[in-house]
C-alpha cells in the first residue's frame, strides 16, 4: 500500500518522498502511517503527509496536488488494492529550527487486507 502511494506522490509532485526527514534544507514530502483496523478482508490506515517547503505558497500548491492525487471519488478505487482515501484533518506550521513551512494532511486509507491482495 505505502509503495503505491509513494510512487503516485513522486510522479505527481516530482519531489522526494520519505518516511523520515530528508537531510539538508530542500522541498520534500515526509510520511508516517499505521494500521487502524484489519478484519482479514479490509484494512484501514491512518496516513500523515507533511509537505515541507521553503515557501508557504509552494507548500500549498504541492498540498493541493497531493490531495488531488490521493483522494478517491465515489466508489472508484485509487489502485487495485487501495479502495478509498479521504482527508481527515491537517494544518500548517513554520518550523523555526529549519525555517521551513510544513503543510500537514491526515488521510484515512481503506485497502484490501494483505490476505486478499491479488
Amino acid at each position: 500500500m505505502i509503495k503505491e502511494i509513494v510512487g503516485l506522490l513522486e510522479e505527481a509532485t516530482s519531489l522526494p518522498v520519505s518516511p523520515e526527514y530528508i537531510k539538508g534544507k530542500r522541498d520534500c514530502i515526509v510520511y508516517n502511517y499505521y494500521t487502524a483496523t484489519d478484519d482479514g478482508a479490509v484494512s484501514s490506515y491512518r496516513l500523515e503527509i507533511r509537505v515541507i517547503s521553503d515557501k508557504y505558497e509552494t507548500g500549498q500548491l504541492v498540498k493541493d496536488t497531493v490531495v488531488k492525487t490521493l483522494v478517491t471519488v465515489g466508489d472508484e478505487p485509487l489502485t487495485n488494492t487501495i479502495l478509498s482515501c479521504n482527508v481527515n484533518g491537517g494544518g500548517s506550521l513554520r518550523d523555526s529550527a529549519t525555517e521551513q513551512y510544513q503543510q500537514i494532511i491526515y488521510f484515512d486509507v481503506i485497502t484490501r487486507s494483505v490476505k486478499y491482495e491479488r
